[in-house]
């Protein structure tokens, strides 16, 4: 690489491995001047920002913006995102204490699902990944994991993703007018919508298994979550996870495909599926970065960071660091040791990671058993234009049974 160039470049988006390693050798600190923001690029420095007090969860204000403000203020304070220390630990094990427990019981439906969704394909030969599978998926098993009816639940994915450009990104490092006034109208959506469910369910207790009814039931304790943090926890797990699964499990098809050996290892060989999805997970990674805020002015490898400056943490680019993984750039499905940080370090490491490789792992699982190869009918993927989430917009395969 001749110059630096920023994230946010097209030829960086569509490929950011060469960037990533100009910033490893060169710039570990970089300051990208069209995102407004700090980049730190290597493993090492990534693990140890990630419980670093210097660097905040919660984004600054803008109070020359309306809506972004709007925003800020309805999410910072009860989004476990938009938290540090004390209230952030007390968000998080409130959340998990809800989470957690209904987790494994959903591996029999995704296994299901998967089934049901390759054999309306698999007559045909052909697979379009994310319109066949990388998102009905996860659409059928969140709505039922969360306890939102079925026919809400197209409509409720497109206010997630509306909302979560800003929730993941631009809250930290900027946006445009027009974004904001979408990412507010996705949010009272989205507000208008699930205020009356969990309200339902606050007055009328169910014996139903769900998300939902499991965070009004922490709720309901003593020292549990208030309204709004029930609120504010059910979107931001019905976007978050949702998003994180669709990316991971694409990304992860993608790797199997390119990668026709790989695939035929996993498959003489069913037992290494947890280390194959693992390495599919750092190999190419569903989230690139983590968008942070500096709390105070610091100093770090030489670069004076001031207060209120984004810091972006590179977790794409740790996971290719070949100060941590040899060979970084070459996919191997029994690499060992794997401490990849698909899923970030720290304090803000995603929260439904155990959901993420339950979908991946039970999905993958499925495929390799049933289709004995796959084939890209195409190598010239489409990138989507959001720097974090690394995610294409179409892979059409054919599939060999």
């Amino acid at each position: 690489m001749s110059q630096p160039k920023s994230l946010l470049d097209p030829e960086v988006m569509n490929d950011p491995y060469p960037f990533y390693r100009w910033l490893r050798s060169t710039a570990p600190v970089y300051w990208d001047e069209p995102m407004g923001a700090w980049v730190v690029s290597r493993y090492d420095d990534v693990v140890a920002l990630g419980p670093d007090p210097r660097v905040s969860g919660i984004p600054p204000r803008n109070p020359d913006r309306a809506p972004r403000r709007q925003v800020l203020e309805t999410l910072t304070g009860n989004l476990v995102m938009f938290t540090d220390q004390a209230a952030h630990q007390r968000l998080r094990g409130l959340m998990e204490k809800a989470f957690l427990p209904l987790i494994d019981r959903t591996r029999p439906r995704i296994e299901q699902v998967t089934e049901n969704l390759l054999d309306k394909v698999l007559p045909s030969g052909r697979m379009e990944v994310m319109r066949d599978l990388a998102i009905p998926l996860p659409l059928t098993v969140q709505s039922e994991f969360i306890g939102l009816p079925s026919a809400d639940s197209a409509q409720v994915t497109q206010w997630q993703a509306g909302l979560a450009g800003f929730v993941f990104m631009t809250g930290f490092v900027g946006s445009t007018e027009e974004g904001d006034r979408q990412a507010l109208q996705c949010l009272e959506a989205l507000t208008n919508y699930l205020r009356p469910l969990l309200e339902e369910r606050r007055n009328r207790p169910s014996e139903k298994d769900d998300l939902l009814e499991a965070l009004v039931r922490v709720g309901r304790e003593s020292d549990g979550l208030i309204p709004d943090e029930v609120f504010i926890s059910a979107l931001v797990l019905t976007m978050g996870s949702f998003l994180s699964i669709t990316v991971a499990l694409a990304n992860c098809i993608l790797g199997l495909a390119g990668h026709p050996d790989q695939y035929q290892k996993l498959r003489d060989n069913p037992a290494s599926l947890e280390s194959a999805v693992e390495e599919l997970l750092r190999y190419e990674s569903q989230v690139q970065f983590s968008p942070r805020r500096a709390a105070q002015d610091f100093e770090f490898h030489g670069q004076r960071i001031q207060r209120d400056q984004a810091v972006i943490v590179g977790l794409g680019s740790s996971n290719r660091d070949a100060s941590q993984f040899k060979e970084p750039d070459r996919l191997d499905i029994a690499r060992t040791p794997n401490r990849h940080l698909a899923f970030g370090y720290g304090p803000h490491a995603c929260i439904a990671e155990r959901l993420v490789r339950l979908h991946v792992r039970g999905a993958i699982q499925v495929l390799a058993r049933r289709v004995t190869g796959l084939k890209p009918e195409t190598d010239r993927l489409v990138w989507n234009g959001a720097p974090m989430f690394r995610s294409f917009e179409s892979l059409p395969l054919t599939l060999t049974t």
